[in-house]
């Protein structure tokens, strides 16, 4: 007999696992994202159980499995390498939540929620190659006639 169970389901099936695949990547990517509370709470579960069950399996399986859920291969070694080192002490509580202000449009409270320790990798800022600039050419110097 069915009961009445409810839990914040937070969209249709297919959304719901599409709109929670990008935020994950965003979230390994950048190290902190802020979204809803709601949004925040099913993150923080959805990230906890995804390092825990890739620091107890070998690097081949826990690699496959973290393509299936983020669907990216660099993303997932990155991953790999950030719950492996750095997270290897800790058992669970690999993010934080800090609340804000309500947002000034619609009033709706936000979380910052971000990965303990993590190591962004610093962007490389490409400079332009400069031309080393060639010395200016002294002009002769023009002949004056002088009147005899």
């Amino acid at each position: 007999m069915k009961k009445r169970v409810t839990k914040t389901l937070l969209g249709k099936k297919g959304e719901r696992k599409s709109r929670s695949r990008g935020q994950l990547k965003s979230m390994f990517r950048y190290g902190k994202i802020t979204v809803s509370n709601s949004v925040a709470k099913q993150l923080a579960r959805l990230v906890d159980r995804l390092i825990a069950r890739t620091k107890g399996r070998d690097r081949l399986n826990a690699t496959r499995y973290l393509i299936t859920q983020v669907a990216d291969l660099a993303l997932a070694k990155q991953i790999l390498t950030y719950s492996q080192l750095v997270l290897s002490k800790r058992q669970s509580g690999f993010t934080t939540q800090t609340k804000l202000n309500p947002r000034r449009g619609d009033a709706h409270e936000e979380t910052i929620i971000e990965l303990i320790d993590f190591i962004a990798k610093p962007k490389v800022k490409k400079t332009a190659k400069t031309k080393a600039t060639p010395e200016p050419k002294k002009e002769p110097e023009p002949k004056v006639l002088s009147k005899k």
